[in-house]
């Protein structure tokens, strides 16, 4: 079964671009990248680092489970140098992945929570996700990706490269 899912890809350390385009091209090894938003500059969301951040969202047709989807996206930043933290989920990182969206599903488990808990609070993910999707109405809020961005309190800078 083919499933439609947005991924959220940041990076601010080491060569922002070259960690983004090789995580880029290892999802698409197991799935179809239909789009891909511009690339966003922005700054540290959660702490203090003075490198700034890298993000886009790409739009992808797989045939694996949320599950699947998230275990590839762990082998993936694994595979790119992350090293992740218990005890500090705000670090700086050479690449982070996250699952947006899958299909219309909600999922709430331990190890996964879909839509992302706080997607909707973050400019450097809703700028991106409005370039490709903004019409897309998220499953929990029943508001539009665009209408999600208006309203959204974040203040913060997000750049157009």
């Amino acid at each position: 079964m083919k499933h439609i899912c947005h991924i959220s890809i940041g990076s601010n350390l080491g060569d922002r671009i070259s960690s983004i385009n090789q995580s880029i091209y290892e999802l698409s090894r197991f799935s179809n990248v239909i789009s891909k938003s511009h690339v966003y500059e922005s700054s540290s969301w959660g702490y203090n680092d003075k490198n700034s951040y890298f993000n886009l969202v790409v739009k992808l047709e797989t045939d694996l489970s949320e599950h699947q989807l998230m275990e590839s996206i762990l082998k993936i930043e694994k595979g790119l140098g992350r090293e992740r933290s218990k005890e500090n989920r705000y670090q700086a990182r050479t690449i982070d992945l996250d699952i947006i969206f899958f299909d219309d599903l909600v999922v709430n488990t331990n190890n996964l929570i879909i839509p992302h808990p706080r997607y909707h609070k973050r400019n450097f993910v809703l700028v991106p996700l409005n370039d490709i999707s903004p019409k897309l109405v998220c499953p929990v809020f029943k508001k539009s990706v665009n209408d999600l961005l208006i309203i959204c309190d974040d203040l913060s800078k997000v750049s157009r490269l």
